[in-house]
């Protein structure tokens, strides 16, 4: 089955390694704009904008598969100089045609640098017409992701147009009638195939994302494939083709 990685930073992964996926039944990666570290100024970022939307584009095409960028300032990554010429560089690459969408945003303290940054980042996505990818942390989950949905409130941004990434069952109660999309990051540390599974019967599947967020961390990028032979086996058959292909689709716009 052909699938697309819906989140993931599949620029550090090795072209042989995408290639056995692509073999697979992989045929696009969305990769979002992240770099291990906190960049001492905006001239990181602008590098990793034109890695990520230029030359991936030219890698990728050597085997075939298809590279959907996304940009924007991750809150582990907000510069600590520079930071309104880094939201300037935002600016401009989303207008370009070639970025499907803002990302990888959102919040991972809470703290008042980082809700400005997302502020800041959804006005300009909302500008440009662009669609979210909205990171979640691993601790305090439910307080930052109350505050992450403040924030989409108070700027007026559609819900339809932000996936809540890294979705888990702890904040399952908080997001289920949500009009958003729901992103299930199949990947060791957030979900199992088996957790992701159990997920999918319970979300409206017209609106759910999967992904690897393939990284530098401990990854397992074919078991978001895992889940997709999973729910074509059981009742679940026309849920795995949607959320292999159609919704990522028609959320990215490709």
């Amino acid at each position: 089955m052909q699938w697309i990685d819906s989140h993931s930073h599949h620029y550090l992964t090795s072209l042989s390694i995408l290639d056995e996926l692509h073999q697979g039944g992989l045929s696009g990666v969305v990769e979002a704009s992240w770099v291990p570290i906190r960049p001492t100024s905006s001239s990181t970022l602008i590098d990793l904008y034109a890695w990520v939307v230029n030359r991936e584009k030219e890698r990728l095409s050597k085997i075939g598969l298809k590279p959907i960028p996304a940009i924007g300032i991750h809150p582990r990554c907000i510069p600590t100089g520079e930071l309104e010429q880094s939201l300037n560089y935002v600016q401009t690459w989303l207008q370009m045609e070639d970025v499907k969408a803002l990302g990888e945003v959102g919040l991972e303290s809470g703290d008042d640098t980082e809700v400005y940054v997302l502020e800041r980042q959804l006005r300009l996505a909302m500008a440009a017409d662009k669609p979210v990818i909205m990171h979640t942390p691993k601790s305090n989950k439910k307080t930052v992701l109350k505050k992450i949905l403040n924030v989409v409130d108070a700027v007026s941004f559609p819900p339809e147009m932000v996936v809540i990434d890294h979705l888990n069952s702890e904040v399952y109660d908080m997001v289920h009638s949500l009009k958003t999309y729901f992103g299930l990051s199949v990947q060791p540390g957030k979900l199992s195939v088996n957790e992701s599974f159990d997920l999918v019967q319970k979300l409206d599947f017209d609106r759910v994302l999967i992904n690897s967020d393939s990284s530098t961390e401990p990854s397992q990028p074919s078991w978001p494939a895992l889940l997709l032979n999973k729910l074509e086996l059981s009742e679940l058959s026309e849920a795995s083709r949607k959320i292999a292909l159609e919704n990522p689709k028609k959320y990215y716009k490709i």
